[in-house]
């Protein structure tokens, strides 16, 4: 897990799993990136992104992934990922969220 801080205060997490994809490869999931509501677009959540992003690398991981809240999907976006599909939501029955990808470099 990651923990953003700004003056001692915890004001982002996240935290990413690793799978192996099926393909040979390993995918780097996104689990959790919370960014406090009143600091959105004040770059946490890429400073977060990017820690993420620079330890999927460093593992070897082939892409990082995200189920996203649609709320969200803009941010990943932003950061260069790409929807790849849909998938159910593991807290709400019958709601889908936007899959997201982002191909790394290995």
């Amino acid at each position: 897990m990651t923990v953003a801080e700004r003056e001692g205060r915890i004001v982002g997490l996240s935290r990413l799993a690793f799978e192996a994809d099926g393909a040979g490869g390993t995918t780097a999931e996104i689990l959790l990136l919370f960014v406090e509501p009143g600091l959105l677009r004040a770059g946490v959540g890429r400073a977060l992104f990017a820690a993420m992003e620079e330890e999927a690398g460093r593992r070897g991981a082939a892409r990082i992934a995200a189920g996203a809240d649609p709320g969200a999907e803009g941010f990943y976006r932003r950061v260069g990922m790409v929807r790849v599909g849909e998938e159910p939501s593991g807290s709400i029955p019958g709601r889908l969220l936007p899959r997201l990808e982002k191909p790394l470099r290995g």
